[in-house]
């Protein structure tokens, strides 16, 4: 037998697989646009994190798209018998960054599966705080979070303002 013998081939058209992952890949960026602009977008890929010729943070979506974001760690350890919601308070808990900042370069090296990005503009990031032991105690979609003192240093030195972190209006950032 000669090797190809008695196969047959056929050409199929695949424009019907091409329209099914391409309505896929729509309904995943919608998907990822919903969670980006009301709650938080785990980063999973490092690569998608994009930085414009200013140093402010795009993500990049599956569909291409790059949306202007913050990043920051999303969740506090605090031990158990000391965690209450009438403790939290923001200058005590993770900052956020608009810039690629010494701090954000140790983010993306890190294997810190707890980054993540939003575009959320009302100030209130996702937030969750543990137990020592990695024990939800409290979750949040609306925690108050302070600036990254070198993104906020970079801010005010482009605008030429003298913004302090409690101050600063995330708003502004993402619209501009």
């Amino acid at each position: 037998m000669i090797l190809g013998e008695g196969f047959q081939l056929t050409f199929t058209d695949f424009s019907e697989f091409k329209s099914a992952v391409q309505v896929f890949m729509d309904r995943q960026s919608s998907l990822d646009r919903w969670n980006i602009f009301n709650k938080s977008y785990q980063i999973k890929d490092k690569s998608k994190i994009v930085v414009d010729s200013y140093n402010r943070l795009y993500l990049n979506l599956s569909s291409n798209e790059e949306i202007r974001v913050v990043i920051y760690i999303n969740y506090q350890k605090f031990p158990e018998h000391f965690f209450s919601p009438a403790n939290i308070f923001p200058e005590n808990l993770n900052r956020y960054h608009i810039y690629k900042c010494p701090s954000v370069e140790k983010l993306l090296q890190q294997n810190d599966k707890h980054i993540v990005a939003t575009a959320k503009k009302d100030g209130g990031f996702h937030y969750k705080f543990l137990s020592s032991t990695n024990k939800l105690m409290f979750e949040t979609n609306n925690q108050h979070l302070y600036i990254c003192r070198y993104c906020l240093a970079e801010f005010n030195k482009k605008y030429n303002s003298d913004l302090s972190p409690e101050n600063f209006n995330i708003n502004f950032y993402l619209e501009n």
